[in-house]
């Protein structure tokens, strides 16, 4: 007669249940810090590059502005300062504000027209130069 080890839930075997549970419950917050947390953060200081898409402002609706990095790869998360100099423009009733670069390195000003004409818009990315943005409302 031969003997065959049998095994019962619990005993040996293989892993426990409570093993895997432990397991599990260490890798959840390891992959959510790994989510988290990107490999390198964009900066104003990756901007090698700002483009005007257009001079031209045609019913309300602003251009976008830019960002390209010395590879002409569009750099997204850089904050990019806006201030009106003149011309029938506003940013939240004021005249300075700011938007975040998004997909491609685009930029969508942050403001709005009070009316038709011509207007100056100074744009700031980190330490470029600043630069000055004339635009057609029509």
């Amino acid at each position: 007669m031969t003997d065959t080890a049998q095994t019962t839930p619990g005993e040996g075997g293989g892993v426990s249940r409570r093993a895997v549970m432990r397991a599990g419950v260490w890798s959840v917050p390891v992959i959510a810090a790994a989510v988290a947390v990107p490999a390198r953060a964009a900066s104003a200081g990756d901007v090698a590059r700002v483009e005007f898409e257009s001079n031209d402002v045609i019913d309300g609706a602003f251009p976008y502005i830019f960002l390209y990095d010395a590879n002409d790869i569009g750099v997204e998360g850089v904050d990019v300062t806006f201030t009106v100099v003149s011309g029938p423009v506003e940013i939240d009733g004021g005249s300075i504000g700011t938007a975040t670069s998004f997909t491609g390195g685009a930029v969508a000003f942050p403001g709005y027209t009070t009316g038709t004409g011509t207007a100056v818009i100074t744009v700031q990315v980190g330490s470029l130069p600043t630069l000055t943005w004339n635009l057609t409302i029509s």
